[in-house]
Formats: C-alpha cells, structure tokens, sequence
C-alpha cells in the first residue's frame, strides 16, 4: 500500500496567501505530499473535471506505474503499472474515461480509468514517446517522440493513422487547438542556453504541416509555399497559435498555466505563482522545491501539482488570495511590524539595528534607520501617526519623528532587553516591557517615566491597551497575563496560562475579547470584562509570537514560529486561512488600517516582510 499522503503539518511548503478550499485540504494543512513507489518523478497531470490527479515516473527495481488519486478523498484509488521503462508523459481524454500513458520503453498504454485496467498498447516504433495529447473530441490521440515524429492515432480503433515528419530534434511538447483543427508540437532548443526552437503546426484532417515558427523570434509563421494561410484572418490566427506554442513551451519548462492571468513556473529550488504578462512574481509557493520535472494546474486554476525527481507528487491549493509583495526588507531576524494609521506606510525592524520604513502602494522603501546601536525588537505608530517608538535590546526606548526618522527621545531605566511597546489609544502614554520582568510607562510626547508596573516575576513578552485606554494588558514568561488599572497603576487580575509562557497579546477592537499567544501554540481567548475563559484556537505546532485582530474584529491574525500565519474567524472560533511562505519563524503580524492588508515579518532565514492581501 502506498504511504500516506497528508503529513504536512510539521513542513510547509505552500507559500504566498494560498488559502485551503473549504472541505478540501485539513485546515492545518498548507499542502500535501502524495508519496507512490517511485524512485523520481517526471510527469503530472489532472483530469479536466479537476477530479483526479496522476503522476508517473520510474521505479527502481518495479514495473513503472501511474498513479492516480482521488483529490476530494485524498485516496490513492490505482497504480497502474505495465511499462517496462520510465513513464514521460500522461494525458487524460477530454470525457475522463480513458488516461494514455507514454514511455521511454517506446510504447503508449490506455487504461480505462473507471476499472482501472489496461485497454489496449500502442507500439510507437521503438523510440521514446516523450508526449502525448487527446483531440477536443477524444477520438485522436497524439503522440510526440524521441524519433523526431508525431504519430496520431485512432483511440476507439487502437490504431496509428498518420506519421507526421518535419522536426530536426525530438518532439517535446503536443496540443490541438480548440476546434481539432490544428496542431501545435514543439521541440527543445538546439543547445540548452538557446532560445529560439522550433515549432510546427499541423493540418490534423489533411495530415500535413500547416506552417512552422522559430519560437522566440518575431519572425511571421512560415507557410509551405503550396498553401498559404489556412484561414483568412491571418493576424488572428496566427496569434492563436502563438499562444498556443507559448503554453506549450512553458509546459515543457515546467511551467503551468492558471486562468485569470497568472502561471506557475519551477526554476531551481523555487516554485513561483507570476503574473504572465510581466512574468513578475505574485507568490512563492515553494522555495525548497526538490528536483521539479513537471508542474500541471486544474482547469478552474484551483489545484497545482508537481512531480519531483524525489519521488513524491505535491498538491497546492490556490485561492484568490495572495500575496503582494515580498520585501527582502532586513540582514537579519524582522522582528517586529506596524502600519500607520492612514495605512500608507509600513514600518519594520530587524536584528541588524534597521528601522525601515516602506510605501505601501509603491510597494519601496522610502526611509528608515541603518544600523543603530544594537538589535530592535518592535516598533508602534502613534495613533495619530507623528511618533514611532522602537523598543532596543539595549535596555532601551527610541521615540522618532515618522517624517525624518530623527530620534526625538531616547527613553532609559529599564534593565533588559525591550520586548514589547504600545501606545494608549489616546497618544499619550507609551507602555514598555522588558525581560527585566516590569513595564514601564511614559509620557509619549514629554519623554518622561510616569511609572513602573511590577508583578510579573519573569521576563515581560507583550504589552497592549484597551481600547477605552483604562486597562493595560501584560503578558509573561511566568505563564501569566496581567491586566493593570492604567490610572491607578494597580494591577486587576492575573490570569494563569496554562501551556506554556505567554508571549503575545491583542485586544479586539471593541474592548469584548483578549487574544493571547503562547509557548505552546495555542491562542487563548478571555473576556477582558468578565475576566472569563471564552476558547482556544488550536493550529500551529509551535510559538504564537504575535497576535492581531482585524479593524472591525472579525478575524484574528496569529504568526507562528512554525514559520506559518493563520486566520481565525472569531466567531465560529475556528480556522480560517493559513497563510505560508515564510520559511523560518514568523515573529510579527499587523493589519492594515482599512483591513484589507496583512504585514508579517519573518526570521530564522528568511528574514523579509510579507504583504497579503487575504480578503
């Protein structure tokens, strides 16, 4: 029995904001492996219902199968086994019910999909059949080889009907127009940093070439001098075909192509969503690819999978969310993000000593603070936007003016390391923790200490504010959350956590729920009225370092030192997004103040910020 296929909660590989579809893929999950027998892998392939998924490859020491796999059961349903040598290519039949396999034994196999049996072997006269394609109809199937030849065949009838010659190399790519009027095959380029290649199109009822183009020229389709334009919109149709050998050659690149403009496309170790027409990358779904040979997409750009010369099949799953920009932001650990309160700008700090500031429509940095004394760990915007403080790990506090990033006030008495800084809803109090185990605050504009607050007896993680400014929360490595009077400074109530140190916190904007993140994984939720317990949201595996709701309170926004940010829906108190690309430990996550932004800043290696668009 083949292995199981969903052990994606400990490895994430989806990346970009490629949100699961509700009663697909388990909400913890981002993607999933679909191990066979194989030694590699080197084609993939889904049915055009987007039903079934196969893969083929070649196996060391067995017969080399397809597998197929039912994607709403995550069933392995066959291994269809019968070629003596590596498969090279599948194709479905436009109907589903057949699927034709080619080798490198240099023979196509048809199974009937259904019953999951052989129909019926083609022989392809000895060579490797490296291609193959079904006609709109289904009733043709064509077959591209190392021979340099394209064979069609009759499928009902099991027999080859045309040998197609005109190719100088071998036949890497094959596909029929719409209409099956014409066909499209390509082959790779005559040495492996060449561009242009060629390719031919084929009058399928005739039997005969149609016209040839050097891929990568702008040169016009050349037609036999006997023929001429088959249509009389020469333009138009020769655009077409253009498209058509586009798609073709990017398939055979490992690139695959998803409605509404975009593609995803293999290089290297990284596996990109771009947009096609600029070829500028939206998403990185994978940058620790292994050996991709082929990528496929569902017709609905639902689904993307890929074979890898490892020997496992990769299922992602797209949704309209995404991924805006990716901003290779610091040289170290962004240890903390926020945006300002008109959401134009968005600060972020790093281990290095850097403040940086970026626009957020231009998606660039337009200002900020190159290696200061030491490393930073958060940053906060005033409310009306004029101050950012920055907490240092050298015991200190930065107050810096927005527009110049000219420090207005250095801020000192504590004696550790600053974790943890906001502003009270008014403007006029900092609060500040440290991990010398108290929370100070300050009068934001004068610069001056206005008191201590100490209780914790371990060090301070997280501070944050009510929004009626009266209570000011802490969270601890003492496995505490305290809530403080803010103008009596007497502390209200300490609630234990029992999984771990608290590291985080966030109150919902109005003034009902305090969100906690801890050691453990878990985000914990308390009424900050009645001080009671009101659930738990259980998701990531590791660390919750930050925690941030939504403008109208909605959602939650956890970031994850599993290298993940998930969405909760607050009031089903469920999953609702998970959101993977970071491939280190997530250590900050803010909204934007319209909602529609999520900022999150990454470490371990990656050391980047993150912008999604998750609506």
């Amino acid at each position: 029995m083949p292995r199981s296929w969903s052990r994606f909660r400990r490895t994430a590989v989806l990346a970009g904001a490629l949100v699961l579809p509700p009663g697909l893929l388990a909400e913890e999950e981002t993607s999933v492996d679909l191990p066979g027998y194989w030694h590699q892998l080197t084609t993939v392939a889904f049915s055009p219902d987007g039903a079934l998924l196969a893969a083929g490859g070649w196996e060391d020491g067995r017969t080399n199968s397809v597998g197929l796999w039912d994607i709403a059961t995550r069933k392995n349903v066959a291994m269809l086994r019968g070629h003596r040598e590596p498969i090279r290519s599948i194709a479905f039949s436009p109907d589903v019910r057949r699927l034709a396999s080619t080798s490198s034994d240099g023979t196509v196999r048809l199974w009937d999909i259904a019953q999951h049996t052989e129909e019926g072997v083609l022989q392809a006269g000895g060579s490797a059949v490296l291609c193959a394609c079904f006609s709109p109809d289904g009733t043709l199937l064509a077959t591209g080889g190392a021979d340099r030849s394209i064979r069609l065949w009759d499928v009902p009838a099991g027999r080859q009907v045309a040998l197609l010659k005109g190719h100088r190399r071998e036949v890497q790519a094959l596909g029929f127009f719409p209409d099956g009027r014409y066909l499209v095959s390509t082959e790779p380029p005559a040495t492996t940093w060449a561009r242009d290649r060629e390719c031919h199109i084929w009058d399928v009822e005739h039997r005969e070439m149609a016209g040839t183009l050097a891929y990568g020229q702008t040169n016009a389709i050349v037609f036999p001098p006997e023929r001429g334009p088959p249509v009389a919109d020469k333009d138009t149709w020769e655009q077409q075909v253009r498209e058509q050998i586009h798609r073709l050659v990017g398939n055979a690149a490992g690139t695959a192509f998803l409605p509404g403009g975009r593609v995803v496309a293999a290089a290297g170790t990284r596996l990109e969503l771009r947009e096609e027409s600029t070829g500028r990358s939206i998403a990185v779904l994978d940058d620790k690819a292994k050996g991709v040979q082929a990528v496929a997409a569902s017709a609905d750009g639902t689904y993307v999978a890929t074979a890898s010369l490892d020997g496992i099949a990769r299922l992602y799953a797209l949704a309209a969310q995404r991924q805006l920009a990716l901003l290779r932001a610091h040289d170290d650990d962004v240890t903390g993000v926020a945006f300002a309160p008109d959401g134009r700008t968005l600060a972020s700090v790093g281990g290095r000593g850097e403040l940086k500031l970026w626009d957020v429509a231009a998606l660039r940095q337009t200002g900020g603070v190159r290696g200061s004394d030491g490393p930073l760990s958060c940053v906060v915007f005033s409310p009306d936007g004029v101050l950012l403080a920055v907490g240092a790990m050298d015991c200190t506090v930065r107050i810096l003016a927005t527009g110049t990033c000219k420090e207005s006030a250095r801020l000192t008495g504590h004696a550790g390391c600053v974790r943890a800084v906001a502003f009270s809803p008014d403007g006029t109090i900092l609060a500040s923790g440290a991990t010398d185990r108290s929370i100070r605050l300050w009068d934001a504009k004068a610069g001056k200490a206005l008191g201590i607050l100490t209780a914790h007896e371990d060090a301070v993680s997280g501070v944050c504010f009510a929004p009626d400014g009266l209570t000011l929360v802490s969270t601890g490595y003492d496995r505490t959350v305290r809530l403080w009077d803010v103008p009596t400074r007497a502390e209200l109530t300490s609630l234990p956590v029992p999984d771990g140190y608290a590291m985080c916190a966030a109150c919902s904007p109005d003034g009902a729920l305090l969100a906690v993140g801890t050691a453990q994984g878990a985000v914990r939720l308390w009424g900050l009225i009645d001080r009671a317990e009101h659930g738990t949201l259980q998701g990531h595996w590791a660390a919750v370092r930050s925690v941030a709701f939504s403008p109208d309170g909605s959602v939650l926004a956890s970031a994850g030192a599993d290298g993940t940010v998930r969405l909760w829906d607050i009031a089903a108190r469920r999953p609702r997004a998970v959101l993977t690309g970071h491939p280190g430990p997530v250590r900050s996550v803010a909204f934007s103040p319209e909602g529609d932004l999520l900022a999150s800043g990454g470490g371990g290696w990656d050391n980047a910020v993150r912008l999604w668009r998750w609506q």
